[in-house]
């Protein structure tokens, strides 16, 4: 209720309601009817940001499609809906997302004391099934460390390789990096492999979707490379053209391109952008 009233007071000035769902797995599409209930009792358009089932963890068979449909159907119905994905199979997360409320409580230098104990981390082993979920179903090999600190050594290894460099199972290895980054760490970054090509392909090619990197962007020379190490931050839109248009054909460059630009400049209302019109900003890449 609150969010409804909310997103009213701000579509009378003109705005949207841009949501990041509370669910992407089992609940999904739960999440999706709560998001399109929201933005049909505003009275506002919406944004439902990418809009994805990552492999292997819980969601029930069809939900991607289910979801998809549901936005299809409320816009038959008139509403202003559109959801955005990424290009890449992989995508970032924090590294402490997994660890369940009550081990978070006090911050990140309690948490930090806390999986000191090795009770906590037998505990931890069986209650850590949030976020990427497929951490939870032995799934390590799917996440890897992009950071050079605290551990230089584990950067660009994934957790099963680590386990064997450091002769730990990859619980523990997770556990010590958390440990030994104490205060800092929720700036640990990891690497997933969440998709598969083809779901990547059946969200990036579909007319709903615009496309979107997820993540702060920086340029090659830029100090924030170090703390975003990750390809979507200074290729996220390359990525669309060189592996979706040029490799695999999954897009037509033309709609590539009006799926970066006006697209996204049209449904967010950024006036005099996204169109090359005389009087519009010139904000052009020739290539």
């Amino acid at each position: 209720t609150e969010v409804i009233q909310l997103a009213l007071i701000a579509g009378n000035y003109g705005g949207m309601y841009a949501s990041h769902i509370r669910n992407y797995d089992e609940d999904l599409q739960p999440a999706v009817e709560e998001f399109v209930r929201i933005v049909r009792q505003s009275k506002t358009r919406g944004q439902l940001s990418h809009l994805n089932v990552r492999e292997n963890t819980g969601a029930p068979k069809g939900a991607w499609k289910l979801a998809v449909d549901t936005l299809e159907q409320a816009r038959k119905k008139g509403l202003e809906l559109q959801t955005d994905c990424v290009g890449y199979e992989d995508g970032i997360g924090m590294l402490a997302s997994i660890l369940p409320p009550w081990v978070r409580v006090g911050g990140p230098e309690q948490t930090s004391r806390r999986l000191k104990d090795r009770a906590v981390r037998k505990r931890l082993r069986t209650e850590c099934d949030r976020y990427w979920r497929f951490i939870h179903r032995g799934e390590w090999h799917r996440v890897r460390i992009i950071q050079k600190e605290p551990f230089p050594e584990i950067a660009g290894k994934n957790f099963c390789e680590i386990a064997e460099l450091w002769s730990k199972d990859p619980w523990d290895c997770y556990f010590d990096i958390l440990v030994a980054a104490g205060a800092d760490m929720d700036g640990l970054i990891a690497v997933g492999m969440l998709f598969t090509e083809e779901h990547v392909a059946e969200m990036v090619s579909h007319p709903l979707f615009s496309l979107e990197a997820d993540i702060v962007s920086s340029d090659l020379d830029s100090p924030l490379r170090d703390k975003l190490p990750f390809k979507s931050s200074y290729a996220g839109m390359i990525h669309f053209l060189t592996c979706h248009v040029r490799q695999r054909n999954t897009l037509r460059l033309e709609d590539a391109i009006r799926k970066m630009t006006s697209m996204s400049s049209t449904h967010f209302r950024l006036g005099d952008r996204g169109l090359l019109r005389k009087g519009y900003f010139a904000d052009v890449v020739v290539f």
